[in-house]
């Protein structure tokens, strides 16, 4: 699915709040526009489970927002505002959430007034842009990574964030989890 929105040949607008991580990153990264809630928290959360920089879009990340702030971003699992998405190329626009709604339906409106075809057209020599740059394959990378991560075998002493659920409950298991972080990001 990420991949048919991100091969779509409609734009694809998305407006980010809250909180935006995993799957909900991974759609913003495959979306041709972004905007967000300036106190949106958007981040690779998750990572801190276990896997530490597998997902299949990191290819697309890596171009939005270069690998060193790519490799920042999934080895932390840090969290950051919409603001500093704005300003790192992971969205388009950050405004205030009051303005949110507002500013994706003026966004939305001014892709209507593009010609249909000229949108395809577009889309299109995109699509040519991403296979030039390997991006297609990316989503067969993903197979290979999960496989990967699904089968890693923790050594003495890491943190397992599955037995620590099984052991805790999923509550205690996140706050052990982000214990282990506190004061150093």
């Amino acid at each position: 699915t990420l991949r048919r929105i991100l091969l779509c040949s409609k734009v694809t607008i998305v407006q980010v709040h809250g909180y935006c991580i995993g799957g909900g990153l991974y759609t913003v990264l495959c979306c041709d526009l972004a905007i967000a809630a300036e106190d949106a928290q958007i981040g690779h959360l998750e990572q801190r489970l276990v896997f530490a920089g597998a997902m299949y879009v990191l290819p697309i990340e890596i171009i939005h927002i270069g690998p060193k702030k790519c490799r920042e971003l999934l080895l932390t699992g840090k969290l950051i505002d919409g603001k500093e998405a704005e300003r790192i190329g992971l969205v388009n626009k950050a405004v205030p959430a009051d303005r949110l709604d507002e500013e994706t339906k003026k966004l939305a409106k001014a892709m209507t007034l593009l010609p249909r075809d000229g949108i395809a057209i577009g889309k299109a020599s995109i699509h040519l842009a991403y296979d030039a740059l390997g991006l297609s394959s990316s989503f067969s990378q993903g197979y290979v990574e999960h496989t990967l991560a699904t089968n890693i075998r923790f050594e003495p002493g890491e943190f397992n964030f599955l037995k620590a659920r099984r052991d805790m409950g999923v509550r205690e298991a996140i706050k052990a989890r982000d214990k282990r972080y506190e004061g150093l990001l």
